[in-house]
């Protein structure tokens, strides 16, 4: 239940990832078992940081994770899952707060999916995408 250990190891895990002492796939089945569950937004936001990178950081999950053929069906099951986690986080965060924005902006950055390019096509044509969450130009730019 501690936020500074619970850091610690997933900063752990993900290093050894990065230095191949552990295998894309078991990091990847840890986040899909402990994701989900985790509250601590400082915490979702380094494990998200992990998923799809952050400005020119470019080591992540979806960096690292072959392109091949065999792979991408699992690689798209992850990216679902994800889109799925973010998106209800988006619904569930406070309007207007911080984490809204943080999850939506996420969203927007991992979704690939045909339901989450429909989403995104819906909310490029609202003014108000949730309660307390008004797109402006930067993120009406995000959809295109």
């Amino acid at each position: 239940k501690d936020p500074l250990l619970r850091t610690m190891i997933w900063n752990d895990l993900w290093q050894m990832v990065r230095s191949l002492e552990m295998p894309l796939k078991d990091y990847v089945q840890v986040v899909e078992k402990h994701f989900a569950p985790e509250t601590d937004l400082l915490l979702l936001e380094q494990i998200v940081r992990t998923i799809s990178g952050r400005g020119s950081e470019r080591s992540s999950v979806l960096q690292y994770w072959p392109a091949t053929p065999g792979n991408e069906k699992d690689r798209q099951n992850f990216i679902a899952t994800m889109e799925r986690q973010y998106l209800n986080r988006f619904r569930s965060a406070k309007g207007g707060s911080d984490a809204q924005k943080f999850w939506f902006d996420n969203y927007v950055a991992i979704g690939r999916s045909s339901e989450a390019l429909k989403q995104m096509a819906k909310w490029f044509e609202q003014e108000t995408v949730a309660k307390g969450f008004k797109l402006d130009l930067d993120r009406q730019w995000g959809l295109v």
